[in-house]
C-alpha cells in the first residue's frame, strides 16, 4: 500500500559563479620617510555572494534573452487562463 514516485530536485538559490579565477589579489603601497608602508590601492577577489545574481536569476535571464532573440512569444499567465473557465 505504499506509493513510490520518482522526482528530481535542485537548489538554485546559490550565487552565480563568475569568471573571477584569473583575478589576483595584490596591494600597492607607498613608503613614508620613516619606512612605513601606506596602502595606495588594494585589489581583492569578490566574495561569492557579493552583488551577484542567483543561479535561478541567471538561468531565467538566459532563457528570456534566448527566446527574445529567436522570437518566441510568452504564454499567457495562469491568472488569465483561470478567468476564461
Amino acid at each position: 500500500n505504499e506509493i513510490f514516485e520518482l522526482f528530481q530536485s535542485a537548489y538554485s538559490g546559490a550565487s552565480e559563479k563568475t569568471d573571477d579565477s584569473n583575478v589576483k589579489e595584490f596591494t600597492i603601497c607607498s613608503l613614508t620617510e620613516s619606512g612605513k608602508r601606506v596602502p595606495v590601492y588594494v585589489q581583492k577577489k569578490k566574495k561569492s555572494g557579493e552583488g551577484s545574481a542567483t543561479q535561478l536569476d541567471a538561468i531565467v535571464n538566459y532563457i528570456a534573452s534566448y527566446c527574445n532573440g529567436k522570437g518566441v512569444t510568452r504564454l499567457s499567465s495562469i491568472e488569465t487562463l483561470s478567468n476564461l473557465v
